[in-house]
């Protein structure tokens, strides 16, 4: 084990080779391998560490570290998945925000003169349209400013406890990306409660590992219910 921890480490960087480092000298010291991986819990997920529990106690280390490779692959492959279908949404909103607001900043205050002095009655979407360049106008740099303080506040609070209950129902609830999201929540409990218990876990045990696997606030009240 100390050998194979050596050639891990060797084989890593960063951050990594020095976690493996703690973790080899920890087993050459004589502790479990579990409880060398539990001193760096910020970096290993309940569900590492249970099945190297399970596999240290019952014998079947190796094919439990199969099954967390297998894991591993799979959660890779899924947050491909996940990215890969925001791309293309994510990136036509953002080009239809920059549009929308270089219009209204460059374009259409060079317009204004040409419409007011037209003396005729203009369709409600026009009026509206000169109403935004006449605010950009006269307030461009306040409302700039305040997008930045608006975004930033949002993500202050995205960072914050209490908002994730929030959070969390936008991202089940919101079109196309709720769906998808509630796919990969789902098929990651599958694959983890299926890996769990085929390693000799109890079934309960099981749900309250995945109880701080899942990061989902409503998914996690169900499970624990």
């Amino acid at each position: 084990m100390v050998q194979a921890l050596d050639i891990a480490s060797y084989q890593s960087h960063g951050r990594l080779r020095q976690i493996l480092g703690d973790v080899k000298q920890s087993v050459a010291k004589g502790s479990y391998l579990y409880e060398a991986f539990a001193k760096h819990k910020k970096y290993f997920s309940p569900l590492f560490l249970s099945l190297i529990k399970t596999g240290e106690s019952s014998g079947t280390l190796q094919e439990n570290l199969k099954r967390l490779l297998t894991i591993v692959e799979k959660e890779q492959r899924f947050g491909q998945i996940f990215r890969s279908a925001m791309i293309y949404p994510i990136f036509v909103l953002v080009a239809l925000t920059f549009l929308g607001l270089s219009i209204a900043i460059f374009v259409l205050p060079t317009l204004l003169p040409l419409f007011k002095s037209l003396n005729v009655e203009l369709p409600l979407s026009t009026k509206i349209l000169m109403w935004f360049a006449e605010v950009f106008t006269d307030f461009g740099a306040l409302i700039f400013f305040g997008f930045i303080g608006f975004v930033a506040t949002i993500f202050w609070i995205s960072r914050q406890r209490a908002a994730k209950p929030v959070l969390h129902w936008i991202a089940l609830k919101f079109p196309f990306f709720g769906s998808l999201n509630r796919k990969l929540i789902l098929a990651r409990f599958g694959d983890s409660l299926g890996s769990l218990t085929k390693s000799g876990i109890p079934i309960d045990a099981s749900l309250q590992i995945l109880v701080d696997v899942i990061d989902n606030h409503y998914y996690q009240n169900t499970i624990r219910s």
